[in-house]
């Protein structure tokens, strides 16, 4: 009987070990996991970098360059700043400027040039028993002349310009230039007892053709005659400093004229409009306001 109880007990604690073992493992399958706090602490996301950069301003359109096709024509002149006065008006010192920028000019060579291209027929500058064209181009031709010598004068002293020698009142020859570079001895001078055609039938003259031949046949040359020596020779003539002065009072005739007939011009076109060798037209020279000088 001992045998049976104690088998009996041990199958008894067997069982309730076994019903223990499962209580406890239910319970520990029906607890809630408690869930794992991470102590390392999350990193925000970093919002997107802010430029701290000046932001780029546009740039500005460039200002197409502008080309500007050259011309032949010169550039008029700024205003009036030459004035020519009459050889009787002159100081003594202006005398002697004008002397002295001219002395220069034949030291360098520049006059001899300049007298040179007088000397050429192929510029025709000439009218008197020559074609038409001639004719129109006499006295702008001259004009352009004067103007070429009078830019170098002023290259030496802006102060000089070319004196226009007023044969109607002055008729003598300048005394001031009696010596001047020895040209006493090569003049002749006659007197202009008597001008063919007086200046007032000259500008009496409503066309331009009559009335530049009127002053070239007349006048123009006819001082050239009376005077003798260099100004009686037309290849030298420019030679002497009187020319200047003659043909400026050539020009000055000219110039008052064209205040009361301001419609009439020469008649010239295409290459006989150009003042060779130099790039003026007769239409740029017809105004004084281009070549920036005037008459007192």
């Amino acid at each position: 009987m001992n045998i049976v109880y104690i088998i009996g007990g041990i199958i008894v604690a067997i069982i309730a070990f076994i019903i223990l073992r499962l209580r406890g493992g239910s319970q520990r399958s029906t607890t809630p996991s408690t869930p794992t706090i991470s102590t390392t602490p999350t990193t925000p996301l970093t919002p997107p970098p802010v430029s701290t950069s000046t932001p780029t301003t546009p740039a500005t359109p460039s200002t197409p360059t502008t080309t500007t096709t050259p011309t032949t024509t010169p550039t008029p002149a700024p205003s009036t700043s030459i004035v020519r006065k009459s050889t009787s008006a002159l100081s003594s010192t202006e005398w002697d400027n004008f002397k002295v920028a001219v002395t220069t000019l034949i030291s360098n060579g520049t006059y001899g040039q300049l007298v040179a291209i007088h000397s050429n027929p192929a510029h025709r500058m000439h009218g008197t028993s020559r074609p038409p064209v001639n004719v129109e181009r006499f006295l702008p031709w001259h004009r352009a002349y004067l103007h070429t010598l009078e830019k170098e004068l002023q290259n030496v002293d802006n102060s000089v310009s070319i004196p226009y020698w007023d044969w109607i009142n002055d008729r003598g020859i300048p005394p001031e230039l009696s010596s001047f570079l020895g040209t006493a001895q090569s003049r002749s001078p006659r007197g202009p007892s008597s001008l063919p055609g007086s200046l007032t039938t000259i500008n009496n003259q409503s066309a331009y053709t009559a009335f530049t031949q009127e002053l070239e046949d007349g006048p123009h040359n006819s001082v050239h005659g009376w005077v003798g020596g260099d100004m009686g020779s037309l290849p030298d003539a420019p030679g002497d400093p009187l020319f200047w002065m003659h043909h400026a009072m050539i020009d000055k005739i000219w110039h008052d004229w064209q205040q009361t007939h301001p419609g009439e011009v020469p008649n010239l076109s295409g290459i006989d409009a150009t003042m060779d060798p130099w790039s003026e037209t007769a239409s740029f020279v017809n105004d004084l306001q281009n070549l920036g000088y005037t008459y007192q």
